[in-house]
């Protein structure tokens, strides 16, 4: 099973692949789209505002508080897990 070390944002948990995905289809359809093209189709921010039609700093916001809410459901399911 392929896992993912994520000890820059996740502490020193390494994270499966599948918990990543499953993780991802929690966040909203805004935050999930921007996280989605900016992390995985390597599209800057520029070509996700022109792509959605938000505005650049909207964008960031997006993905700023869409990273913040995947920590989150990844540190609430490893609790989970660990009780």
């Amino acid at each position: 099973m392929e896992s993912l070390n994520l000890k820059h944002h996740y502490g020193t948990h390494d994270i499966k692949v599948e918990e990543l995905e499953k993780a991802i289809t929690k966040l909203n359809d805004v935050q999930r789209s921007c996280l989605e093209m900016f992390y995985f189709v390597k599209k800057s921010y520029k070509e996700i505002a022109i792509e959605t039609g938000f505005e650049v700093k909207h964008v960031k916001s997006h993905i700023q508080n869409g990273k913040r809410n995947l920590k989150n459901i990844l540190t609430q399911s490893k609790r989970n897990y660990n009780e």
